[in-house]
């Protein structure tokens, strides 16, 4: 869900399911790689919008995801980015 605080400055949130698991290359043409727990997910991001026209906008990002699994693992994630959107 995003909200508009401003017509520049948004919010977001969402929720959904997560899994965690790995993978690593063994050194052959074959990668190994196994699941280890399923859980759900949250995401809240803030963004501002830099550049508005009739058919796109240009907008800077803050964006967290937390991911909380069964076993009491817990993984968190952070990323700022610029978002190019068309509508």
């Amino acid at each position: 869900i995003q909200y508009g605080l401003t017509p520049q400055l948004w919010i977001k949130g969402g929720i959904g399911g997560a899994n965690l698991g790995y993978s690593y290359d063994n050194g052959d043409t074959t990668t190994d790689s196994e699941s280890l727990a399923d859980g759900g997910a949250a995401m809240g991001a803030v963004g501002y919008e830099l550049l508005s026209a009739p058919r796109f906008s240009i907008d800077a990002q803050l964006r967290m995801i937390v991911g909380s699994y069964d076993d009491g693992q817990d993984v968190s994630a952070g990323s700022i980015g610029v978002g190019f959107n068309w509508f």
